[in-house]
């Protein structure tokens, strides 16, 4: 174990030269040449970004001249987005010349919605790697989200960066509505003056798409005037997506509530809504607060 551990940092040490060049000093921007030290070496710039020095700094800048550099990979090409089993399963294909020792990086970014905006998408990020010009996406692509796909080819030499994105992609099927809340747990407390407060709490549900907001609803069965047959009150609150716990006040005690909460998540215009999860709260039980 030491030894793997001495391997890996002596390999870590070892400086790494990027191929390309860096930039003249006229192509660099003013702010990217200002007096600071942002990178020690090519390992410290991420991609094809190499550690370029001028004036009284250094900055990672993108390198220059990839296309002609020696060893190098060609960039893949025409990436194509195929759907089978109705969401279940896709494939991404791209053509590149036939070369052995090079791995492909595939990459992607999304964004939640019915309609496509080039301006809500998120940062690039990882989705798979393999060393054929296809891989096959399964859990990675989800329903109601607008998909760029980008790939790299890499070999012992580096890399020419990434090829051009592919066009918008999302699922056939439409997203379904949030499952129910998971773990739901209730308890309470008595005051000194005699009232309830009780304590509500769950997991996050399982949901195609992000949670917008819960809704918490509580209800207290009522005696009738001729004591036989009950009825319900029910009261009802809005809950952030940022929380999974929420406080009821006043709660009548030696009293029997019923608990819900929902999920609800927006795609486009159509509010989804949630599964109902419930639990059953007997403040009989109450603790005293001292």
């Amino acid at each position: 174990m030491k030894a793997e551990v001495q391997c890996v940092s002596e390999c870590e040490a070892q400086p790494v030269t990027k191929p390309g060049r860096c930039p003249a000093a006229a192509d660099v921007s003013v702010f990217a040449a200002a007096c600071l030290s942002a990178c020690s070496g090519d390992g410290a710039c991420p991609g094809t970004l190499k550690c370029c020095s001028h004036r009284c700094g250094a900055t990672c800048q993108e390198a220059r001249g990839l296309d002609t550099a020696p060893g190098l990979p060609e960039t893949p090409a025409n990436l194509t987005v195929e759907e089978a089993r109705r969401g279940r399963h896709v494939t991404v294909h791209w053509t590149a010349p036939a070369r052995a020792g090079v791995m492909y990086l595939l990459e992607e970014r999304h964004h939640v919605g019915r309609e496509f905006s080039p301006q809500r998408l998120g940062p690039w990020l990882p989705a798979n790697r393999t060393a054929f010009p296809h891989t096959s996406l399964r859990r990675q692509v989800r329903p109601g989200r607008w998909y760029l796909f980008r790939v790299a080819a890499v070999g012992a030499a580096g890399t020419r960066g990434f090829s051009r994105p592919s066009a918008p992609f999302m699922l056939s099927r439409d997203p379904k509505p949030p499952a129910a809340p998971t773990d739901l747990a209730a308890s309470s407390l008595r005051a000194a003056d005699g009232s309830c407060t009780g304590v509500l709490t769950w997991r996050a549900p399982v949901s195609d798409l992000p949670v917008q907001r819960y809704r918490v609803y509580w209800s207290r069965r009522l005696a009738s005037a001729a004591s036989t047959p009950t009825s319900v009150l029910q009261y009802k609150d809005h809950v952030s997506r940022h929380y999974t716990k929420y406080l009821l006040r006043n709660l009548l005690p030696d009293s029997q509530y019923f608990l819900q909460v929902q999920a609800f998540a927006q795609f486009g215009p159509d509010r989804l809504k949630g599964e109902l999860a419930g639990v059953v709260l007997n403040t009989t039980d109450s603790n005293q607060l001292r």
